[in-house]
């Protein structure tokens, strides 16, 4: 897949039916960090730093490139990596 398809695939799956599905990236983020944050607290035992929506996509973006670590490498790992980017940076951009 060339440059150019990777970015085309990754911006019809942020800008396409996953918005219509989850509601805005920095909704969705929003919503997993809470509940990252109540997770990771939990384990610790004592209070976390809350997790925020752009914490939320860079950690995406690294469990992808663990995916990718594994060996198994697949064009649907490399199009998310894209998509998470371009949501984290949107939000870093309205912060």
């Amino acid at each position: 897949m060339k440059r150019s398809e990777c970015l085309d695939v990754a911006n019809k799956i942020v800008n396409g039916d996953r918005q219509q599905s989850y509601g805005t990236p920095e909704h969705n983020f929003n919503r997993i960090a809470e509940m990252w944050t109540t997770y990771l607290s939990g384990r610790n035992e004592e209070r976390l730093d809350y997790l925020t929506a752009k914490d939320v996509a860079i950690m995406m973006m690294l469990l992808k490139v663990a995916r990718l670590m594994s060996g198994t490498s697949t064009q649907d790992s490399w199009i998310d990596i894209c998509g998470y980017a371009a949501c984290g940076c949107e939000i870093d951009t309205e912060e």
